[in-house]
């Protein structure tokens, strides 16, 4: 008897679970979700008496807001491409896009810490909350897609969806759309930013990820300075996972662009440096993969036939290090071997250090595993 007053409670608490979701309330303890990304918002998720808060900083976070505190009148401002809203403290009831909307429950303080109810607060903002379920899980259906960064007081957007890419500064109202990326709908990837000068940003999406052995890596890059898209590349590779696995172990300190064929170096005052066409400085077959750049060098290296060249900016010169740099013995051993096969690859040369005369490498031996390093200098 006991036992079926215990199935029971069970059964009648999961169908209120269910009831209240679709109704006032939220389901409560599930994994939150947003676009089919896990978000870190589940660990800071308080129930309270059925119905599920998070901090509304973290969620405007995770939904790419800006989100602005007035002390005096206890508002909050949420800003977006497309979307402003303004809530208050103590106050259920907001404004998004200029018509007014209504949480489930008041806007509260908890832990020193402004928490809203999680699914009425999606739904205001436009987003669509699903319970998976099966696995319990929240998901969280954004379909703009939005990620966003920001640097200097200058905030980046970029829809996932659309490519749209948008800039609010410090004195903007709003964010103002400067180009469109060509990406695919549904692309998932993450921004960076580099800010190179006072007034220009080199803006980044990336949409990378590792299959069977193979890398496949999307890169679309803006140069912004002020109002103005300077230059725009976009880079496509798909081969095998050796760009970090076996590339270079020391960072580029030149910021630059590139589209698998030509470097574009970006000076520090924000201007467009000196444009590299890879194939015809090398002699080598591309595309490419750039794994260290500096005002003097640049290290490129075939997606083809996995040869590693040095760029020699100061002299002007070009060499293929694979062919200079390891013995003739150790290289016909390479021409035998599958250059695709991971074994292969992560014995090849790799960059251990710059002093800034000199680049130093390792590389291993097929046949007898041994190691050795080499060195390459580039000025006197």
């Amino acid at each position: 008897m006991k036992g079926f007053r215990n199935s029971a409670k069970s059964l009648a608490v999961l169908l209120a679970a269910i009831f209240l979701f679709g109704g006032t309330a939220e389901a409560a303890g599930q994994t939150i979700w947003i676009n089919y990304m896990y978000t870190s918002m589940s660990n800071h998720a308080i129930v309270l008496n059925g119905t599920t808060w998070v901090p509304l900083k973290k969620l405007a976070s995770d939904m790419s807001y800006n989100l602005t505190w007035d002390s005096t009148t206890r508002s909050i401002t949420l800003i977006r491409p497309g979307q402003q809203a303004g809530f208050q403290i103590g106050s259920k009831t907001g404004v998004v896009n200029g018509k007014s909307v209504s949480l489930s429950n008041n806007i509260r303080i908890i832990k020193n810490t402004a928490h809203v109810p999680l699914v009425s607060m999606v739904r205001a903002l436009g987003a669509t909350p699903l319970l998976e379920k099966e696995s319990g899980n929240l998901q969280i259906v954004d379909k703009l897609r939005f990620v966003s960064l920001s640097t200097a007081g200058r905030t980046y957007w970029v829809s996932q969806e659309s490519g749209e890419l948008y800039r609010m500064l410090p004195t903007s109202a709003k964010p103002e759309l400067l180009i469109k990326f060509p990406i695919k709908p549904r692309t998932s990837g993450s921004l960076s930013i580099r800010q190179v000068s006072k007034d220009t940003d080199l803006v980044l999406l990336n949409s990378r990820y590792i299959s069977m052995f193979n890398e496949f890596d999307n890169s679309y890059q803006a140069l912004v300075t002020r109002d103005t898209v300077v230059k725009q590349m976009e880079y496509h590779y798909v081969g095998q996972y050796f760009k970090d696995q076996y590339g270079s172990k020391i960072s580029s300190k030149q910021i630059y662009m590139t589209d698998g064929l030509n470097v574009q170096y970006i000076n520090q005052d924000g201007t467009l440096g000196k444009l590299y066409e890879l194939e015809k400085s090398t002699e080598s077959k591309g595309p490419f993969l750039v794994e260290y750049a500096t005002p003097k060098i640049l290290l490129v290296r075939s997606t083809s036939t996995t040869a590693l060249v040095a760029m020699n900016l100061v002299k002007g010169t070009s060499e293929n290090l694979t062919q200079t740099l390891i013995p003739l013995e150790n290289r016909k051993e390479w021409e035998r071997a599958d250059p695709n096969d991971p074994y292969v690859l992560s014995r090849m040369l790799r960059l251990q250090a710059d002093d800034g005369k000199e680049l130093t490498f390792t590389f291993t031996t097929l046949i007898t595993d041994k190691a050795n390093k080499v060195r390459y200098k580039y000025e006197e």
